[in-house]
């Protein structure tokens, strides 16, 4: 195995913890038969220890979460969802009536008002926009 198919494979917390528990793993076993046998106890306090460590490392980074995690697949799912429960309450307006309705729509999601929830609200709007064949009003300046 390369190392490039190892760094690839490690694209989330869990898999950088997996990643260095195997290391330590083999650093500890490693140390074990290097050292004298009464020492075998202090090695193995001492890996449990970083473990312990470790698992809190990963889930103070899962806990965090980068922003960008699953936008596209949660927006999209998210857009679809809303597009097929508005449209049949809208569907017996004519052209005009139905597009200014899914323009009032889309302006609440582009509205800047919720600043920390912004690139998930303009994916759910691009999904709305793309089913319903109206064009996404620009975004409203801050």
């Amino acid at each position: 195995m390369s190392r490039e198919s190892i760094i690839e494979a490690v694209k989330t917390p869990l898999g950088f913890f997996v990643l260095v528990v195997l290391v330590l793993e083999t650093g500890l076993l490693g140390s074990m038969a290097a050292t004298k046998s009464d020492l075998h106890d202090d090695t193995l306090y001492i890996f449990c220890g970083i473990l312990v460590l470790l698992i809190l490392s990963v889930l103070f980074l899962s806990l965090r979460q980068p922003k960008n995690q699953n936008v596209d697949s949660l927006g999209h799912s998210l857009g679809t969802e809303i597009y097929y429960s508005f449209d049949p309450y809208i569907s017996n307006l004519s052209d005009n009536e139905r597009d200014e309705a899914y323009q009032t729509l889309l302006a609440q999601m582009k509205a800047p008002t919720d600043i920390q929830n912004k690139e998930i609200r303009a994916k759910i709007a691009e999904v709305i926009s793309e089913r319903a064949g109206v064009i996404c009003p620009p975004e409203a300046e801050e």
